[in-house]
């Protein structure tokens, strides 16, 4: 990943975009990374693979769920007030 400041990626803002493609940028102010280039290719992928690992967290967080509500014996009602108890 290549990095650069501020200043040059102001100055050579269009150069990088056509860039993009081979690699992302990093743009740094004061030492500090303040903002990342990558292609849409690149932004669809880690979108794609971000929403698959949501869901996976979700289908895992539901079958404990369910595995609660089967061993305690509770009914969605009850564990759903259970939650809220503990939430607040």
């Amino acid at each position: 990943m290549r990095a650069i400041s501020q200043s040059e990626a102001v100055s050579s803002i269009s150069a990088l975009l056509d860039e993009l493609d081979k690699e992302p940028v990093v743009i740094r102010k004061d030492g500090r990374d303040i903002a990342y280039l990558i292609s849409p290719d690149e932004f669809e992928t880690t979108r794609e693979a971000r929403t698959r690992r949501l869901l996976d967290i979700s289908d895992i967080a539901s079958a404990e769920i369910e595995e609660n509500v089967r061993l305690k014996g509770l009914d969605r009602f009850e564990l759903m007030k259970s939650l809220e108890r503990k939430a607040s």
